[in-house]
């Protein structure tokens, strides 16, 4: 590994950092990559590292082939017959604070989603701003089947972005989607055949990396805060932003970069 690149290896997840693009694997291939409580505390401590790095892209996706398929049923059942309470008040809590924290982010996050991506994994994705699934994934919420309820922001985020009709057909029936059927309901950003999955994701990465770090956390504040506000509050945080944006070097840069017809190099700042 050169030393432009990093690596830290937990027990249910790694993280690797290859220039400003950081990469956190759910490392429990023979459980599908399940949620478990040892995984929320290997992501904090790989969220930790790549803030920590500067990174300007975070990835998320599965070791073994699969994405995740959701919360370690058994663990949930064990941890429902030693304390029942500890389930609702400190796991669902523990899984809800991860998301919020991945969602909120400064960086671009992409989940990157190869095999099975289903309930809990489902949730993880939709905390995601781009979604890139392999053409052979299979997506779904599932919690319907089995008698379970979405903890992890699975309503109300899944609600958000598919709207009330699509939410409630995709949580109801449990059913798995191809990525095909996900990207017409726009819970997928792009669909790639699996042959050229890595090399495609590779792209992106290095695409969103070589963007303006500071413009790109300015936009995904405005877009997220226009989703939840009304017209004139979403405006008034535009032109608030851009008054804000206007001295920064990376606008200088790139006013520059266009008048010599060259590419931006963008430093955060």
């Amino acid at each position: 590994m050169s030393a432009s690149e990093a690596a830290t290896e937990t027990q249910h997840a790694t993280l690797g950092i290859k220039g400003h693009v950081a990469v956190i694997t759910l490392n429990r291939p023979e459980k599908r990559n399940s949620i478990s409580l040892q995984m929320l505390d290997d992501i904090e401590a790989c969220l930790d590292q790549a803030v920590a790095a500067g990174c300007r892209v975070l990835v998320f996706r599965g070791a073994g082939g699969n994405f995740c398929a959701g919360a370690d049923l058994a663990y949930v059942s064990g941890l429902l017959a030693e304390a029942p309470w500890r389930f609702s008040e400190e796991f669902v809590p523990y899984v809800q604070r991860v998301m919020n924290r991945i969602e909120d982010l400064p960086m671009p996050v992409v989940a990157a989603i190869e095999g099975f991506c289903l309930a809990g994994g489902f949730e993880l994705a939709l905390c995601c701003d781009i979604v890139v699934a392999a053409r052979t994934a299979r997506i779904g919420d599932g919690h319907a089947i089995y008698g379970f309820l979405p903890g992890s922001g699975g309503a109300y985020r899944l609600t958000r972005k598919a709207g009330v009709n699509r939410a409630k057909y995709i949580a109801f029936s449990g059913d798995i989607f191809t990525p095909d059927q996900m990207f017409d309901m726009g819970l997928v950003s792009r669909v790639v055949d699996d042959s050229a999955f890595d090399t495609e994701l590779a792209s992106l990465t290095e695409k969103l990396a070589a963007r303006s770090p500071i413009g790109l956390k300015r936009m995904k504040e405005l877009i997220h805060l226009s989703d939840q506000s009304d017209r004139a509050s979403g405006l008034t945080a535009e032109r608030v932003a851009s008054a804000a944006h206007t001295g920064t070097a990376d606008m200088a840069e790139g006013l520059a970069a266009f008048s010599e017809k060259r590419a931006p190099v963008f430093t955060g700042r």
